[in-house]
């Protein structure tokens, strides 16, 4: 059995000493040049920026593969997490293995493990799920609360759990997936991106580095500038599908299209110049505009090589759909559709346009898509074609959304028609952003509550239970929810049933969550029967648009068996989201390892392929004509 040192020192200390190396029988490890070049490290903004540069070390001179010594490393993560909310109390200590200085063992606070064997070229995780997880107590925290403590009363809060912990995880980085692992001249280096993913990503974070900076961040900050202006010109409809259109016949490039699209609006509206500027203003000094300002070029052959090998390693175990899509190992996977050459092309536009094909047109499941580019390569725009599924909700979204545009009433959050009282949800949100949930009572108080998911449900619920109140129905509506944060849509299962239970699968590792959550929903700062609606009849409208967390809810509904679901079968959607980077920079979202599911008899199963309605209403008409639909469910009874 190893030994191991345990370091007597202050957490975060690491113990880099390399035990003499004694007669052996293995062959002798290649000797490899190593240039160390130090590095501005920045956090989440360019307003944080760390006191001392980074070091990170190249390898045989490919200078666009940086790789990280676990020592410093490790050190980023006490910096990183330590200011993070939802991390208080992380700790990390790392040690090297005396009888073999090839072994680094780094320890969490709650006991999980990341040994990284430098001579077999592997990292095993004791408990993967726990390496990642936050400081709640709660193994799987989804719904992102502060404590699993039931005494602790919030606006949401944890009442009981039930988990099963995870096999452990073994990554054969070098053997499988060509990975380097490199123990020399006392340094233990591993590549950033592979630091970045077994760290980072649990939060949809990562360690991005262009050549001139290296900066720790969601993967969301990192965004295309033109890409970014496009979604917000159509979004605020300033943008219209047909000036778009136009745009691609005079255009060569993704750029120029957008430039077009700029001006044309600019010389036309006055309005539309203004918030195209006030858009560029607020791109200004951002990680993002930082990231970008790089220079250009061509992935070296090792980037390339390296690049394809830890794609397929970050998607083999975090891809949450590989066995509905059939897929037995992703480098068997992009073979047969045809990416390997694109992955391993040195030109990143090529890579990055196998990343989109992939996540667009090949996975097609509602929740992978490409994100942005790698500041090595312009923005080509979707070359590549969106999947069947994901065309055909394209086209049922606008159907749905003309016929609700005849219909002033089903756009307005909250309706009384009679006894009836019906909320309109198309997204599950939360604000403010990284607010913790006991903000809501000084906002309520200050009456500053904002409309966010949490807030109109708060404003809902004092309109229901008012004094004299006529309603005695009411019916949630999510026939156009596509999802959002997964707390807004346990809040939401919190007011209509008290007691809420949601569970989760990891295939990778399988583990097993299922959480009791409660909510002080009338904000007395105490759990009971009046913060919920359970004594009401009650209704959830639901469409094949309700996808994702806009899914969870009904299903948790059907398994609970007190709420009527109307309309028709929801859009399914299982997986959490997981936010990743590719290693030449580029940025995509998949759907994760963690799966929604419903427990009966003691099991777990999947609910990707949507629940089923109580009663099918098959005219969209009648769904967003709110008398039509309290006449409908009037006569139900």
């Amino acid at each position: 059995m190893m030994k191991r040192i345990f370091a007597l020192v202050t957490v975060f200390v690491l113990l880099w000493g390399c035990a003499a190396a004694g007669e052996t029988a293995e062959p002798e490890q290649p000797v490899y040049r190593i240039e160390e070049k130090k590095y501005p490290l920045y956090f989440t903004s360019t307003d944080i920026k760390s006191d001392n540069d980074f070091p990170l070390y190249f390898v045989d001179g490919a200078d666009d593969l940086p790789f990280a010594d676990l020592g410093d490393w490790c050190e980023v993560l006490r910096n990183f997490f330590g200011d993070a909310e939802g991390f208080e109390g992380y700790q990390l200590m790392a040690t090297v293995e005396d009888m073999s200085p090839g072994i680094v063992f780094i320890e969490r606070e709650n006991g999980s493990t990341m040994t990284c064997d430098f001579d077999d070229g592997e990292i095993v995780f004791t408990d993967f799920n726990a390496f990642r997880s936050d400081s709640s107590g709660l193994y799987i925290n989804l719904a992102a609360v502060s404590s699993s403590n039931p005494d602790v009363v919030d606006v949401l809060g944890v009442t009981s759990r039930r988990e099963r912990r995870g096999k452990s995880l073994i990554l054969e980085l070098r053997r499988k997936y060509g990975i380097p692992m490199i123990a020399q001249d006392g340094k233990y280096l591993i590549p950033l991106q592979t630091l970045s993913y077994l760290n980072l990503s649990g939060i949809n974070y990562s360690g991005f580095f262009n050549g001139k900076e290296m900066m720790i961040c969601s993967v969301n900050e990192i965004t295309n500038a033109d890409r970014d202006m496009v979604m917000a010109l159509f979004s605020n409809g300033f943008l219209s599908a047909e000036l778009w259109g136009l745009a691609g016949t005079k255009t060569a490039s993704y750029a120029e299209r957008v430039a077009f699209c700029v001006e044309m609006i600019s010389q036309a509206d006055e309005e539309g110049r203004l918030f195209i500027e006030k858009q560029k203003e607020a791109r200004k000094g951002s990680l993002a505009e930082m990231y970008y300002s790089a220079p250009g070029g061509k992935r070296s052959e090792a980037l390339a090589s390296y690049s394809y090998g830890e794609l397929c390693m970050e998607l083999d175990n975090e891809y949450g759909l590989q066995d509905a899509h059939n897929i037995n190992g992703f480098a068997e996977y992009f073979a047969q559709t045809g990416l390997t050459d694109k992955l391993l092309d040195l030109d990143a536009s090529v890579a990055d346009a196998a990343v989109g094909e992939l996540t667009d047109y090949w996975f097609d499941d509602g929740h992978s898509a490409f994100l942005s580019n790698s500041y090595l390569a312009e923005f080509a725009g979707e070359t590549w074609n969106n999947g069947f599924s994901t065309m055909n909700s394209a086209d049922r979204n606008d159907t749905i959304g003309n016929i609700r545009q005849k219909y002033t009433d089903a756009d307005i959050p909250y309706y009384e028609f009679g006894d009836t009282a019906i909320i309109t949800l198309d997204e599950f949100s939360i604000h403010p952003y990284y607010s913790k949930y006991s903000d809501y009572y000084r906002l309520a108080e200050n009456g500053e509550l904002a409309d966010d998911t949490i807030s109109r449900i708060i404003k809902a619920h004092r309109l229901i239970t008012r004094e004299n109140s006529p309603v005695r129905k009411v019916v949630l509506d999510l026939s156009y929810n596509g999802g959002g944060a997964t707390n807004g849509a346990v809040f939401a299962l919190c007011w209509f049933l008290g007691n809420a239970q949601v569970s989760f699968t990891d295939p990778v590792t399988g583990a097993e969550s299922t959480v009791s959550f409660r909510a002080d929903v009338n904000l007395d700062h105490q759990y009971d029967d009046r913060d919920n609606l359970s004594d009401l009849d009650l209704y959830c409208l639901i469409s094949p648009e309700s996808f994702s967390c806009g899914n969870l809810v009904p299903w948790a509904f059907k398994a609970d068996g007190r709420v009527t679901l109307l309309g028709k079968t929801s859009g399914g959607g299982s997986c959490v989201v997981r936010r990743l980077s590719t290693s030449w920079g580029g940025c995509f979202q998949i759907s994760g390892a963690q799966r929604v599911s419903f427990v009966k008899n003691g099991a777990y199963y999947d609910v990707d392929r949507g629940v089923e309605p109580d009663y099918f209403i098959r005219d969209y008409n009648n769904f967003y004509d709110r008398q039509a639909l309290v006449e409908f469910i009037n006569g139900l009874r």
